[in-house]
């Protein structure tokens, strides 16, 4: 890849905490121990890493760029349908201070920072002329896309932001007829058709091998596997969440009572006499 490069692609994603593109890449740094030595002569550190593109459990849009990992704003997350999602570096220095700007849009919207601006990191791509893509997964070997890939553009040398979304405007419940009709009570992956789907998961599971709350092989936002070591097993809330499975919510301080998080500023809605 080259140091300054982006990368579209557009997909319709029917599970989470998957990832959309990865590449194994070599980086480099500067290696600045002190500010005393003579400026004209820069010490650069290499390393392979892996750049990771991807959707969390909870729906948020996260790129590892190596070390670095820029997260999307509380207020950006992908919430299913056809979506385009850009990466954007520009590259910075050799010689001289090593630095790549990075910018990450979804449907041509910047969603690092509530203002739009760009984030940084210290790091910077060694060129490769032929550049190794795994699409839809972490290197070919783990977290899957289950869903729809439109199209995939890598373009070097240049940032530019898509905010062309492919096929149609169905949110992932519906398929894609021109009403975009609702998908059976009993899909909870997507569908086809209206029919019947024919594995219907207990409302705790996100996904399973059964119907009972013992069967889920992978939990809501906020929840986790019981025993990940099985192949299926419960699902409760996170350490620090309540409520039932698929329902999970921060647990608030004292005298709030609707809340973002556990913190002392995390409260959305006080409690009588607070």
């Amino acid at each position: 890849m080259n140091g300054t490069f982006t990368v579209n692609i557009g997909a319709r994603v029917l599970n989470n905490d998957v990832s959309l593109w990865s590449a194994q890449v070599n980086m480099m740094t500067n290696n600045r121990d002190n500010d005393t030595r003579d400026e004209s002569k820069y010490d650069y550190l290499n390393q392979k890493y892996i750049i990771d593109f991807f959707i969390t459990k909870c729906n948020g849009i996260v790129l590892d760029f190596g070390p670095d990992r820029f997260k999307s704003t509380m207020g950006h997350t992908y919430e299913g349908g056809w979506a385009s999602f850009t990466v954007c570096a520009t590259k910075h220095g050799i010689p001289g201070d090593t630095r790549t700007d990075i910018d990450v849009y979804l449907n041509g919207d910047q969603i690092l920072n509530v203002d739009g601006a760009t984030e940084f990191s210290n790091w910077v791509l060694v060129h490769d002329e032929e550049p190794n893509f795994h699409i839809g997964s972490y290197k070919g070997l783990l977290y899957h896309v289950d869903g729809f890939i439109n199209y995939f553009e890598y373009t070097p040398d240049s940032c530019i932001a898509s905010n062309f979304v492919a096929g149609s405007d169905c949110e992932w419940w519906q398929f894609g007829d021109a009403d975009c009709t609702n998908c059976h009570s009993t899909c909870q992956r997507g569908c086809e058709d209206e029919k019947e789907c024919t594995l219907s998961c207990h409302p705790s599971c996100k996904n399973c091998t059964g119907p009972t709350a013992d069967d889920c092989v992978d939990c809501w936002c906020d929840a986790h596997r019981t025993h990940p070591e099985l192949q299926s097993s419960c699902c409760e809330c996170d350490l620090g969440s309540m409520g039932s499975p698929d329902n999970c919510r921060p647990v608030c301080i004292d005298g709030c009572d609707v809340c973002s998080g556990n913190g002392q500023y995390d409260c959305e809605l006080c409690g009588t006499d607070y």
